[in-house]
């Protein structure tokens, strides 16, 4: 063994460092574009609410239209939208 091959595989360990914390960071700000996208998906309608209405219906609270509106049309139609990216997702990587 000579002296290059040490550090050549530190070297190779750095770089699958550097690799994964650019991987963790790329899912990191994935998932928080996400939660954006289903934050503005339970807000945004023909009857626009705010955040604070929406989350309050999701605790239980709020007025009977707007938990109509949340539950009955917005959170459905939100779940339906991540499960058809789910998949376009997972049939384009196949």
């Amino acid at each position: 063994m000579t002296a290059v091959q040490p550090a050549l595989s530190h070297g190779r360990e750095r770089v699958r460092a550097v690799g994964r914390s650019r991987t963790l960071l790329g899912v990191t700000v994935l998932l928080a574009l996400l939660a954006l996208a289903v934050a503005l998906s339970l807000m945004v309608g023909s009857n626009p609410l705010s955040l604070r209405t929406v989350l309050d219906v999701l605790q239980g609270g709020g007025s009977s239209e707007a938990r109509y509106v949340v539950r009955e049309l917005r959170v459905p139609r939100t779940i339906t939208g991540v499960l058809v990216g789910v998949a376009l997702g997972v049939s384009g990587a196949l």
